[in-house]
């Protein structure tokens, strides 16, 4: 199915994301601009937004702003540049799993202390007590 040209708020339709990224993402050099209608209105032309749907899907799995623009960089689909992409992906899926950690530590840490909360029927509020003495965690790195 070809995609005809679309203007701004038609393709944040699409993509389901908001106007503002649209615009972000253009005033941050991913995408050429968009050529305008008679009444002003920016018309995205289909490879605008190929590349668009790609850039939002990136974001949307957390892949960082320089990240994105290396990709679209590699995006004739070759041999060679798809290992260069699936480094930079193997490297954000690392940072994902290490942030998986954090939060699977900091899991712990409330798990603990809402327990110790329920088992606590009088005196100071235990999570109170302990996070206003509580050093520097994992999560805090």
């Amino acid at each position: 199915m070809t995609i005809p040209d679309m203007t701004r708020g038609r393709v944040a339709r699409l993509l389901e994301c908001g106007i503002e990224r649209l615009r972000f993402y253009e005033k941050a050099g991913l995408i050429t601009s968009p050529q305008r209608a008679a009444n002003g209105y920016r018309i995205y032309n289909p490879g605008q937004i190929d590349t668009l749907r790609l850039i939002v899907n990136l974001s949307n799995l957390g892949f960082p702003l320089d990240s994105i623009r290396e990709i679209l960089t590699l995006a004739t689909g070759d041999r060679d540049k798809c290992r260069k992409v699936e480094s930079i992906a193997e490297a954000h899926r690392r940072m994902v799993r290490s942030k998986i950690a954090d939060l699977e530590a900091v899991d712990s840490i409330l798990t603990a202390k809402i327990d110790a909360c329920r088992k606590t029927r009088s005196g100071p509020c235990p999570i109170m007590t302990d996070f206003s003495h509580v050093k520097q965690s994992a999560a805090d790195g």
